[in-house]
């Protein structure tokens, strides 16, 4: 019952910290307050607080062990928004807000209380990014006296940077897992590296000028497949290519193709396609540049040559 009603403090809280962002700058003290009280609130025993430069980490862990998850975070979201070509942080910026819960019961209330959301049975991630102040939960399953609180924090920094690139935007599922695997495989080179090269074996240069029928299968439509180990290697690679490498300059106008509209109401990344011309495609073409109609007819003919020449030589990154 004293959880219940201080949670419903907290409620109170979170909602007003948020709006006041809107008035007045809030302060990573002010925040840290609220986590704090987050933490009383779920009677979590020996509860850390601890900040980097743009996040601030609530959990049960040592402190030493939350200093060093939050450091590691901090590269994460660092590398993500740089990817996503967000604009520079500034000093007042509120921070991120992540919660690391070691109780599956806490993360529940915590859900239903402050984020107002009722969770599923099988949910130990909540995120909430449309508000100014992003926030992050996680939490061990039950009977998991080891999470890994390093792999779920990371995917859900990079899925909420993604979402919050355009809200209204419908993100897929594989865009989000390829993403998260584009920013950790540069952190760590063994992540990705079996995907990366089955994209290598996969993938060759088109011959110059050569035609895509615009009814054909291509290489890059197995992201959105049945789920295979193909399926994870194209889908981490055409999110690369979108964000760190040659196609970033297009991710706007992919994310406001996934935006329903009067005219596409149930969007996805075939139709998000619709009129995003590649460079790459006018460059290495020998042929006269397509009509309207064939342009329409080959948007994802075009993505598949542009993303088979940037994969040919090295799927190098483009974004400084």
């Amino acid at each position: 019952m004293i959880r219940v009603l201080m949670w419903a403090i907290l409620a109170a809280i979170m909602p007003a910290l948020c709006a006041s962002a809107q008035d007045k700058k809030i302060t990573p003290e002010m925040q840290k307050k609220t986590a704090e009280e987050a933490m009383k609130a779920a009677k979590v025993e020996n509860a850390t607080v601890v900040e980097s430069p743009s996040l601030i980490l609530s959990s049960g862990l040592p402190e030493a062990k939350a200093k060093q998850l939050v450091a590691s975070m901090e590269k994460v979201f660092n590398l993500s928004r740089k990817a996503l070509r967000y604009e520079d942080n500034t000093k007042d910026d509120p921070k991120m807000m992540i919660y690391a819960f070691g109780d599956i019961d806490v993360f529940r209330g915590y859900v239903r209380s402050v984020l107002k959301r009722s969770p599923d049975k099988d949910d130990v991630t909540a995120v909430e990014y449309k508000g100014d102040i992003p926030v992050i939960a996680v939490s061990a399953r039950r009977g998991d006296s080891n999470p890994n609180y390093d792999s779920m924090v990371a995917g859900e920094i990079t899925g909420l940077l993604l979402a919050k690139r355009n809200p209204n935007a419908k993100i897929d599922s594989w865009m989000r897992d390829g993403f998260q695997k584009a920013v950790m495989s540069r952190i760590d080179t063994k992540v990705g590296a079996a995907e990366k090269a089955k994209v290598r074996s996969m993938v060759k240069p088109l011959p110059k000028g050569a035609k895509i029928p615009w009814d054909a299968k291509t290489i890059a439509e197995k992201a959105w497949g049945e789920p295979s180990i193909e399926r994870d290697a194209v889908a981490m690679s055409l999110m690369e290519f979108f964000t760190f490498g040659a196609g970033g300059p297009k991710l706007s106008n992919l994310l406001q193709g996934l935006a329903p509209s009067e005219d596409v109401r149930m969007p996805t990344f075939q139709t998000a396609l619709k009129g995003i011309e590649f460079k790459e495609v006018k460059e290495s073409a020998k042929t006269p540049p397509p009509s309207d109609t064939e342009m329409k007819e080959n948007d994802a003919a075009n993505l598949e040559r542009a993303w088979r020449e940037w994969v040919s030589k090295g799927s190098p990154t483009m974004v400084k």
